[in-house]
């Protein structure tokens, strides 16, 4: 019985995970168009309804490397 729930939580656990980079990337995703149209870091927080301080390590990685498009690179550069 303690395997199993041992097994459910690590399940869980991974499922979360997941779910948070799949944020995350959709986050940088959403910064990056913001960015192509020349949007300052206070204005994209307002619009995604966060602060600035929040984005601001995602914003800098994606001003920092223009050419990366991917989203998955520019937390890999985090």
């Amino acid at each position: 019985m303690t395997i199993d729930m041992s097994f459910e939580k690590r399940e869980e656990f991974i499922r979360e995970e997941g779910r948070e980079e799949g944020s995350t990337e959709r986050l940088v995703s959403q910064i990056q168009k913001k960015v192509k149209k020349a949007k300052s870091l206070d204005a994209i927080a307002d619009e995604i309804e966060t602060t600035a301080d929040e984005i601001r390590s995602l914003y800098d990685a994606v001003i920092g490397h223009p050419d990366v498009t991917d989203p998955k690179k520019i937390l890999e550069l985090l």
